[in-house]
């Protein structure tokens, strides 16, 4: 019988249990073996010979040693999933009146993430801008980086999350709010490597230009 289907291994095939002095049967022993052949073959093999024939109840413990998931159908390690976001916030307005490109600051108390598997990294910023003079142009550009993360408003730093940025006119009027959207894909990080993401911002055209309302996320795929 083997395994009784509450995870409990029996052995009752005929001639078990034995008792002294029992004359050795091939019928009894072959039996015995078979039984434990089939117990045996019921269990989940550690260097991966056997699959799983139905649902685990794990009965409230855990898995624990799991390699982190690359890949579809494959488990997430829950400080992988734990690390997938990172800074979801609204930080209070961030302003300059600077026509070259200055940090906002986020990454050094909000945006930041380990890779901890592909090394491909999702940002997602969203919020409002603003200028003081009709006509000016806002922009907006993601940055990224290792070590210490820059402060708000010092000079542009990291590496560029994309290529182009996002301008933003404000052709109402003064002081006019206008969404944004900013969005990147970054690849070829360092697994197990910490790393900042920022925003940079910019004015052209004159006046001061306000980020604000800001949400921002970033998510390793």
């Amino acid at each position: 019988m083997a395994f009784n289907g509450s995870g409990t291994f029996l052995i009752n095939s005929t001639g078990q249990p034995v008792v002294p002095n029992t004359t050795i049967s091939s019928t009894v022993f072959n039996a015995l073996t078979a039984d434990l052949a089939t117990g045996l073959s019921t269990c989940l093999t550690r260097d991966g010979q056997s699959t799983a024939t139905a649902n685990i109840p794990m009965g409230t413990f855990k898995f624990t040693g799991l390699g982190y998931g690359t890949g579809a159908g494959q488990a997430l390690v829950y400080d992988q999933f734990a690390r997938a976001y990172s800074g979801n916030a609204s930080p209070s307005p961030f302003s300059t009146s600077s026509a070259t490109y200055v940090m906002l600051g986020l990454g050094t108390t909000l945006w930041g993430l380990i890779p901890l598997s592909t090394g491909r990294i999702r940002l997602t910023a969203t919020g409002t801008l603003t200028t003081t003079l009709t006509g000016s142009d806002s922009y907006i550009l993601g940055k990224y980086g290792t070590g210490t993360a820059p402060n708000n408003g010092v000079a542009v730093t990291g590496t560029s999350a994309t290529t182009s940025e996002v301008r933003v006119t404000n052709s109402g009027a003064t002081g006019a709010l206008s969404a944004f959207t900013y969005y990147a894909e970054i690849t070829g990080l360092t697994v197990g490597t910490p790393y900042w993401f920022d925003l940079a911002q910019k004015v052209s055209g004159g006046g001061a230009t306000t980020a604000n309302a800001l949400v921002i996320s970033a998510q390793e795929f």
